[in-house]
């Protein structure tokens, strides 16, 4: 009889029991799913140092004491002050020759020089200023620029240049072809008007604000020739200057205790403190804000962006979110015990079955305090318990309740209250002193919702 090799059956897989494997855990699954999405989603945020500020941008309109002047002749005309220069009385600011002649003069004489660090800084300046305001639906960018860059240079060879050409054209024997001007007033110099020159301070209104958008100003300097009675430049003849600022009423209660603002102008960024003043108009509030320094940076403007900066303060910086109340019993802090063990509590007091007295060490992990206080959370006593003064027998009856307001720290995955002592809050955060007893500290990790936990929950 042959020899018949015995083989282990082998059952069929289970279909019917893998499909139940599967279903069930699909319904985990969409359990979870259910559970997590009713669930509060927990979020952290790390505590950092910063400054926060209140503060606003409005539109502001300038004011300055400033004349045009117009010429008696007519010519070529060329220029020998660069914009925003102060010239003073008698200097040589433009000549008007009939033929065009100081023209050629001009451009064959030799004003090659390197530029010095100033003078790079200015051109880079104009270059930064011109790539952030950029519009392509606006053209005068574009025209502004051009100016601004075209004065640059001429501010850098503008030293001697009309000395220079009065030697050249007296060895030529031409020294009475042209009409020298120079300046009967001091002041500061420019080469651009805009129609605004004769507006009052007391004049100003929302709408020549709202007139910003169409604002053109005509450079006169971009003129080769004139004709007689034509302007040709723009002196401004008093140091002091002003902008004014429409503001709304809300805006007016934060400021009619000030006699004085940190502005930003933020055409470039520039900070400093004006003196303010506020008047009610029939059109509604305005500020204005005055000034003797500056004059000649914003001599081609007519409107300035102005942040006004009211208050601000540096420290450690938190959402608003995260911030809750919460109410303790205050216990004056002589009556903080230490245990045997080394851990801090209070000794309250306890009654035996015979009766008698004895006094029990409550512990507390997390002390809250102050100059005078601990803050003991309901939980750990009630009201109407005694305590007991270390090695005294004078007592005290817990009943005192303060509310303090803290943050849940999870440091250490659990939620802690910590007292926070506010310096300054805006709309969405606020920034809490750094040297709270026990308070916050750098890079500790808060949480941003905390009426959805409560202190020692876990988070996971």
């Amino acid at each position: 009889m042959a020899n018949k090799k015995i083989v282990k059956y082998k059952k069929p897989i289970n279909i019917k029991f893998i499909k139940i494997i599967i279903f069930l855990f699909i319904i985990y699954t969409l359990i979870l799913l259910f559970t997590y999405t009713k669930k509060g989603h927990i979020t952290i945020y790390e505590v950092n140092n910063a400054q926060i500020a209140d503060d606003t941008t409005w539109s502001g309109f300038i004011i300055r004491n400033e004349k045009i002047f117009k010429t008696k002749h007519a010519g070529y005309i060329n220029y020998y002050n660069p914009a925003g220069n102060r010239v003073g009385i008698g200097d040589i600011l433009y000549t008007i020759d009939s033929t065009g002649d100081i023209a050629d003069y001009l451009a064959d004489m030799d004003h090659s020089s390197a530029p010095n660090m100033e003078e790079i800084k200015n051109m880079r300046t104009i270059i930064s200023s011109f790539r952030e305001e950029f519009d392509f639906s606006s053209y005068n960018h574009v025209y502004d620029y051009h100016y601004d860059v075209e004065n640059a240079i001429f501010e850098q060879s503008q030293d001697n240049l009309y000395s220079d050409l009065e030697k050249i054209l007296k060895a030529n024997g031409k020294s009475n072809m042209f009409h020298k001007i120079s300046a009967r007033r001091t002041g500061v110099i420019s080469y651009s008007i805009d129609g605004y020159e004769n507006v009052k301070e007391n004049a100003v209104t929302k709408e020549h604000i709202n007139e910003k958008s169409k604002w053109e100003k005509t450079q006169l300097r971009e003129k080769e020739s004139v004709e007689i009675d034509s302007p040709v430049y723009r002196l401004i003849i008093n140091e002091n200057w002003s902008i004014v600022v429409p503001i709304d009423n809300d805006y007016y209660e934060k400021l009619k205790d000030k006699k004085s603002v940190k502005i930003t102008i933020k055409n470039d960024n520039n900070t400093f403190t004006v003196p303010l003043r506020l008047e009610i108009r029939p059109d509604g509030y305005y500020a204005v804000l005055t000034m003797d320094h500056f004059l000649e940076r914003y001599c081609d403007d007519r409107f300035l962006e102005v942040e006004i900066s009211l208050n601000s303060a540096e420290g450690l910086k938190i959402p608003n979110s995260s911030i809750l109340e919460e109410e303790f019993y205050k216990v004056k802090r002589e009556f903080l015990t230490r245990g045997g063990d080394g851990s801090n509590g209070f000794a309250a007091l306890k009654y035996t079955e015979d009766g008698s007295e004895e006094f029990e060490l409550v512990p507390i992990s997390n002390l809250i305090y102050d100059n005078d206080y601990y803050y003991v959370r309901k939980d750990s006593l009630k009201a109407g318990d005694v305590i007991v003064k270390q090695e005294t027998d004078i007592r005290e009856t817990i009943s005192a309740v303060g509310k303090l307001k803290g943050v849940y720290c999870v440091n250490d995955g659990f939620c802690k209250f910590v007292r926070i002592d506010k310096i300054y809050e805006n709309s969405e955060y606020t920034i809490v002193n750094d040297s709270t007893p026990n308070g916050l500290s750098l890079y500790d990790h808060i949480v941003t919702d905390p009426l959805l936990l409560n202190e020692n929950d876990f988070i996971q």
